[in-house]
Protein backbone atom coordinates (compact mmCIF):
# COMPACT_ATOMS: atom_id res chain seq x y z
CA UNK A 1 0.00 0.00 0.00
CA UNK A 2 1.31 3.40 -0.95
CA UNK A 3 2.82 5.50 1.94
CA UNK A 4 0.38 7.55 4.47
CA UNK A 5 0.86 11.22 4.14
CA UNK A 6 1.21 12.96 7.24
CA UNK A 7 0.87 16.60 7.67
CA UNK A 8 1.98 18.49 10.59
CA UNK A 9 0.97 22.40 11.94
CA UNK A 10 4.33 24.47 13.36
CA UNK A 11 3.28 27.13 16.03
CA UNK A 12 2.04 25.16 18.82
CA UNK A 13 2.07 21.98 17.27
CA UNK A 14 5.66 21.22 16.84
CA UNK A 15 6.86 23.87 18.78
CA UNK A 16 5.30 24.57 22.40
CA UNK A 17 4.60 27.74 21.79
CA UNK A 18 3.25 29.85 19.11
CA UNK A 19 6.22 32.14 17.62
CA UNK A 20 5.22 34.99 15.83
CA UNK A 21 6.77 37.23 18.86
CA UNK A 22 9.68 35.80 18.38
CA UNK A 23 10.34 36.57 15.12
CA UNK A 24 8.94 39.90 15.45
CA UNK A 25 11.60 40.20 17.87
CA UNK A 26 14.40 38.96 15.48
CA UNK A 27 13.28 41.63 13.15
CA UNK A 28 13.51 43.99 16.18
CA UNK A 29 16.70 43.14 16.82
CA UNK A 30 17.69 43.69 13.50
CA UNK A 31 16.29 47.05 12.91
CA UNK A 32 18.36 48.13 15.91
CA UNK A 33 19.88 51.40 15.89
CA UNK A 34 18.42 51.89 12.56
CA UNK A 35 14.36 52.55 12.35
CA UNK A 36 14.70 54.65 9.52
CA UNK A 37 12.41 52.52 7.59
CA UNK A 38 10.38 51.46 10.18
CA UNK A 39 6.69 53.95 9.74
CA UNK A 40 5.96 54.91 13.12
CA UNK A 41 5.10 58.06 14.55
CA UNK A 42 8.58 59.39 16.81
CA UNK A 43 9.43 55.53 17.83
CA UNK A 44 11.09 52.04 16.54
CA UNK A 45 10.55 48.81 15.52
CA UNK A 46 9.67 47.91 18.90
CA UNK A 47 6.96 50.22 19.46
CA UNK A 48 5.93 49.32 15.84
CA UNK A 49 5.19 45.78 16.62
CA UNK A 50 3.51 46.64 20.46
CA UNK A 51 1.28 48.87 18.30
CA UNK A 52 0.76 45.68 15.41
CA UNK A 53 0.11 43.39 18.46
CA UNK A 54 -2.35 45.98 20.04
CA UNK A 55 -4.34 46.61 17.58
CA UNK A 56 -4.83 43.00 16.40
CA UNK A 57 -6.21 42.25 20.20
CA UNK A 58 -8.22 44.67 19.87
CA UNK A 59 -9.70 43.87 16.35
CA UNK A 60 -9.62 40.35 17.55
CA UNK A 61 -11.76 40.88 21.36
CA UNK A 62 -14.10 43.60 19.04
CA UNK A 63 -15.36 40.67 16.10
CA UNK A 64 -15.44 38.22 18.39
CA UNK A 65 -17.49 39.78 21.24
CA UNK A 66 -20.05 41.32 17.94
CA UNK A 67 -20.07 37.84 16.14
CA UNK A 68 -23.42 36.40 16.06
CA UNK A 69 -23.98 33.33 16.99
CA UNK A 70 -21.57 33.61 19.94
CA UNK A 71 -19.24 31.42 21.11
CA UNK A 72 -21.69 29.31 23.09
CA UNK A 73 -24.08 29.16 20.69
CA UNK A 74 -22.34 27.69 17.84
CA UNK A 75 -22.77 23.69 18.28
CA UNK A 76 -22.06 23.02 14.63
CA UNK A 77 -19.14 22.38 12.51
CA UNK A 78 -21.14 24.66 9.76
CA UNK A 79 -21.21 27.56 12.59
CA UNK A 80 -17.52 27.19 13.64
CA UNK A 81 -16.21 27.36 10.15
CA UNK A 82 -18.48 30.44 9.45
CA UNK A 83 -17.03 32.02 12.42
CA UNK A 84 -13.28 31.24 11.25
CA UNK A 85 -13.55 32.59 8.63
CA UNK A 86 -15.07 35.50 9.32
CA UNK A 87 -12.22 36.20 11.03
CA UNK A 88 -10.13 36.90 7.98
CA UNK A 89 -10.93 40.98 8.01
CA UNK A 90 -9.34 40.95 11.16
CA UNK A 91 -5.89 38.86 9.98
CA UNK A 92 -5.60 40.79 6.96
CA UNK A 93 -5.95 44.21 8.93
CA UNK A 94 -3.07 43.15 10.86
CA UNK A 95 -1.03 41.68 7.78
CA UNK A 96 -1.90 45.19 6.36
CA UNK A 97 -0.47 46.94 9.30
CA UNK A 98 2.66 44.61 9.30
CA UNK A 99 3.63 45.63 5.87
CA UNK A 100 2.76 49.19 6.26
CA UNK A 101 5.12 49.38 8.91
CA UNK A 102 7.99 48.42 7.10
CA UNK A 103 8.58 45.96 9.66
CA UNK A 104 10.20 43.38 7.41
CA UNK A 105 11.76 45.73 4.57
CA UNK A 106 14.95 44.55 3.94
CA UNK A 107 14.97 41.17 5.79
CA UNK A 108 15.82 38.33 3.36
CA UNK A 109 14.93 34.47 3.97
CA UNK A 110 18.41 33.70 5.41
CA UNK A 111 18.09 36.64 7.83
CA UNK A 112 14.82 34.58 9.15
CA UNK A 113 16.36 31.08 8.77
CA UNK A 114 18.88 32.05 10.73
CA UNK A 115 16.80 33.71 13.43
CA UNK A 116 14.82 30.58 13.63
CA UNK A 117 17.99 28.49 14.16
CA UNK A 118 19.42 30.42 16.66
CA UNK A 119 15.86 30.92 18.54
CA UNK A 120 16.03 27.10 19.06
CA UNK A 121 20.10 27.39 19.57
CA UNK A 122 19.05 29.76 22.99
CA UNK A 123 15.83 27.87 23.97
CA UNK A 124 13.33 30.38 23.13
CA UNK A 125 11.81 28.00 21.11
CA UNK A 126 11.43 24.86 21.80
CA UNK A 127 9.87 21.56 20.32
CA UNK A 128 7.76 18.89 21.47
CA UNK A 129 8.67 15.69 23.26
CA UNK A 130 9.88 13.28 20.88
CA UNK A 131 9.49 15.56 17.74
CA UNK A 132 12.89 13.95 16.77
CA UNK A 133 12.09 10.23 16.98
CA UNK A 134 9.03 10.98 15.01
CA UNK A 135 10.76 11.98 12.32
CA UNK A 136 13.11 9.10 12.60
CA UNK A 137 9.88 7.02 12.49
CA UNK A 138 8.51 8.42 8.95
CA UNK A 139 11.80 7.90 6.80
CA UNK A 140 10.85 5.65 4.40
CA UNK A 141 7.32 5.40 5.51
CA UNK A 142 5.41 8.20 5.66
CA UNK A 143 5.39 11.54 3.39
CA UNK A 144 5.99 14.13 5.72
CA UNK A 145 4.44 18.21 5.21
CA UNK A 146 4.36 21.15 7.16
CA UNK A 147 1.91 22.98 7.01
CA UNK A 148 1.54 26.89 8.53
CA UNK A 149 -0.04 30.17 8.66
CA UNK A 150 3.13 31.66 9.92
CA UNK A 151 4.57 34.12 8.04
CA UNK A 152 7.88 33.26 7.14
CA UNK A 153 8.81 30.04 5.28
CA UNK A 154 12.76 30.81 6.20
CA UNK A 155 11.53 30.85 9.87
CA UNK A 156 9.97 28.00 10.26
CA UNK A 157 13.12 25.95 8.49
CA UNK A 158 15.50 27.57 10.72
CA UNK A 159 13.66 26.00 13.10
CA UNK A 160 13.05 22.79 11.75
CA UNK A 161 16.85 22.95 10.62
CA UNK A 162 17.28 19.34 9.17
CA UNK A 163 14.21 18.06 9.38
CA UNK A 164 12.61 20.78 7.18
CA UNK A 165 14.57 19.07 4.53
CA UNK A 166 12.46 15.79 4.67
CA UNK A 167 9.37 17.53 5.12
CA UNK A 168 7.22 19.60 2.19
CA UNK A 169 7.11 23.07 3.92
CA UNK A 170 4.18 25.10 3.24
CA UNK A 171 4.15 28.45 4.68
CA UNK A 172 3.33 31.60 3.74
CA UNK A 173 6.96 33.92 2.66
CA UNK A 174 8.36 37.26 3.39
CA UNK A 175 8.85 39.08 0.25
CA UNK A 176 12.64 41.17 -0.09
CA UNK A 177 13.14 43.63 -0.38
CA UNK A 178 9.94 45.44 0.32
CA UNK A 179 8.87 43.06 3.35
CA UNK A 180 5.57 41.97 2.30
CA UNK A 181 3.85 39.16 2.88
CA UNK A 182 2.44 36.19 -0.08
CA UNK A 183 1.47 32.59 -0.03
CA UNK A 184 3.01 29.45 -1.27
CA UNK A 185 2.37 28.11 -4.25
CA UNK A 186 -0.39 25.51 -2.74
CA UNK A 187 -2.11 28.26 -2.17
CA UNK A 188 -1.70 30.20 -5.66
CA UNK A 189 0.13 32.62 -3.54
CA UNK A 190 -2.89 33.83 -1.71
CA UNK A 191 -1.71 34.16 1.89
CA UNK A 192 -2.43 31.52 3.97
CA UNK A 193 -5.01 32.83 7.15
CA UNK A 194 -7.79 31.23 7.88
CA UNK A 195 -9.09 27.38 7.95
CA UNK A 196 -10.27 27.62 5.03
CA UNK A 197 -7.07 28.52 3.41
CA UNK A 198 -5.21 25.62 5.59
CA UNK A 199 -8.17 22.85 3.99
CA UNK A 200 -7.33 24.11 0.18
CA UNK A 201 -3.68 24.00 0.80
CA UNK A 202 -3.64 20.52 2.61
CA UNK A 203 -5.39 19.16 -0.62
CA UNK A 204 -3.08 20.75 -2.58
CA UNK A 205 -0.21 19.17 -0.82
CA UNK A 206 -2.14 15.78 -1.20
CA UNK A 207 -2.01 16.37 -4.52
CA UNK A 208 1.62 17.22 -4.85
CA UNK A 209 2.83 14.39 -2.72
CA UNK A 210 0.36 11.71 -3.85
CA UNK A 211 -0.61 12.84 -7.57
CA UNK A 212 -3.79 12.49 -6.68
CA UNK A 213 -3.57 8.76 -5.59
CA UNK A 214 -5.72 7.50 -2.30
CA UNK A 215 -3.26 7.15 0.67
CA UNK A 216 -4.04 7.89 4.15
CA UNK A 217 -3.81 11.40 4.99
CA UNK A 218 -3.32 12.10 8.74
CA UNK A 219 -3.25 15.51 10.45
CA UNK A 220 -1.86 17.10 13.31
CA UNK A 221 -3.04 20.57 14.77
CA UNK A 222 -3.32 22.58 17.80
CA UNK A 223 -5.50 25.14 17.37
CA UNK A 224 -9.07 26.49 15.62
CA UNK A 225 -6.67 27.66 12.54
CA UNK A 226 -6.51 23.89 11.91
CA UNK A 227 -10.36 22.60 12.45
CA UNK A 228 -10.86 21.92 8.70
CA UNK A 229 -8.05 20.12 8.07
CA UNK A 230 -8.53 17.72 11.01
CA UNK A 231 -11.81 16.97 10.34
CA UNK A 232 -10.95 16.18 6.51
CA UNK A 233 -7.99 14.00 7.19
CA UNK A 234 -8.86 9.74 7.82
CA UNK A 235 -6.92 10.69 11.42
CA UNK A 236 -7.06 13.82 13.07
CA UNK A 237 -4.76 14.42 16.30
CA UNK A 238 -4.92 17.56 18.43
CA UNK A 239 -2.11 18.73 20.30
CA UNK A 240 -3.16 19.90 23.55
CA UNK A 241 -1.35 20.30 27.07
CA UNK A 242 -3.94 18.85 28.65
CA UNK A 243 -7.81 18.10 28.46
CA UNK A 244 -10.04 20.82 26.72
CA UNK A 245 -12.29 20.51 29.81
CA UNK A 246 -9.13 22.53 31.90
CA UNK A 247 -7.55 24.30 28.69
CA UNK A 248 -10.61 25.47 26.21
CA UNK A 249 -9.15 25.74 22.91
CA UNK A 250 -9.58 23.50 19.91
CA UNK A 251 -10.56 20.76 21.87
CA UNK A 252 -13.36 22.45 23.80
CA UNK A 253 -14.62 23.67 20.62
CA UNK A 254 -14.21 20.94 18.63
CA UNK A 255 -16.48 19.08 21.91
CA UNK A 256 -19.13 21.91 21.54
CA UNK A 257 -19.88 21.33 18.14
CA UNK A 258 -20.62 17.46 18.62
CA UNK A 259 -17.23 15.57 18.11
CA UNK A 260 -15.77 13.47 20.51
CA UNK A 261 -12.23 13.71 21.05
CA UNK A 262 -10.53 11.02 23.70
CA UNK A 263 -7.23 10.87 24.63
CA UNK A 264 -4.73 9.13 22.44
CA UNK A 265 -3.87 6.24 24.80
CA UNK A 266 -7.74 5.58 25.92
CA UNK A 267 -8.80 5.40 22.57
CA UNK A 268 -6.35 3.13 21.53
CA UNK A 269 -6.79 0.54 24.95
CA UNK A 270 -10.67 0.47 23.51
CA UNK A 271 -9.14 -0.38 20.06
CA UNK A 272 -9.65 2.36 18.55
CA UNK A 273 -13.12 4.21 16.31
CA UNK A 274 -15.43 1.84 14.12
CA UNK A 275 -15.56 5.49 12.57
CA UNK A 276 -13.58 5.69 8.99
CA UNK A 277 -12.65 9.52 10.58
CA UNK A 278 -10.93 9.31 13.93
CA UNK A 279 -10.23 12.38 16.24
CA UNK A 280 -7.88 12.00 19.63
CA UNK A 281 -5.65 13.64 21.71
CA UNK A 282 -2.18 13.91 22.29
CA UNK A 283 0.11 15.91 24.40
CA UNK A 284 3.02 15.83 22.56
CA UNK A 285 4.85 13.08 20.00
CA UNK A 286 5.97 10.79 21.72
CA UNK A 287 2.48 10.33 23.37
CA UNK A 288 1.59 9.78 19.66
CA UNK A 289 4.32 7.07 18.96
CA UNK A 290 3.77 5.19 21.58
CA UNK A 291 0.00 4.44 21.07
CA UNK A 292 1.01 2.81 17.82
CA UNK A 293 -2.13 4.33 16.53
CA UNK A 294 -0.66 5.05 12.94
CA UNK A 295 0.36 1.74 12.56
CA UNK A 296 -3.20 0.93 13.60
CA UNK A 297 -5.03 3.30 11.16
CA UNK A 298 -2.36 1.65 8.39
CA UNK A 299 -3.54 -1.65 9.41
CA UNK A 300 -7.03 -0.66 8.38
CA UNK A 301 -6.39 0.29 5.02
CA UNK A 302 -4.68 -2.66 4.20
Amino acid sequence: MASPFIILDFDGTITHQDTINFIAQSVVSHHKGNSASINTKGGGAQEAWDHILAAYLADYEHHSSNYRPVSAARTTLEQELAFQESLRSVDQASLDRVVASGLFRGITADDLRRAGEEAVRNGRVTIRKGFEAFIGASRNRWELGVLSVNWSKGWVEGVLGGYGEEALVVVNEIVHPEGGVKGPQQSGGRVIMTARDKLEAMRAMRMDLTGGERRLVIYVGDTTTDLACLLDADLGVVVADEDGAKSGGLLDTLRRIGYEVPHIPECCEQGGSAKRKLLVWARDFDEILHSNILERELAKEG
